[in-house]
């Protein structure tokens, strides 16, 4: 039987040159990354943390960021964890 794959690093991160392309888009536009997350409800410190490559954009926030971003498809309609109303 054979072993399973371990995940390669690059399944894990958002790649370089995608970030990149967002930097430089807040560049052409005049746009501050702080000004982004603010307009958009999204903690400052962690856009650019999922700008830098230092979060991987998995789960909650981070993952949030980068799909407002552009930066990872949005989710599917089919979701895995119900909605929760308070």
């Amino acid at each position: 039987m054979a072993e399973p794959r371990a995940a390669d690093k690059s399944d894990l991160t958002i790649p370089a040159d995608k970030r990149r392309k967002v930097r430089a888009q807040f560049d052409a536009e005049g746009v501050t990354i702080s000004e982004w997350a603010r307009a958009h409800g999204f903690n400052c410190l962690t856009v650019y943390r999922v700008l830098a490559g230092s979060v991987k954009g998995k789960r909650g926030e981070s993952h949030r960021i980068a799909v407002a971003l552009g930066l990872k498809n949005a989710p599917s309609a089919t979701r895995l964890r119900p909605n929760v109303t308070d």
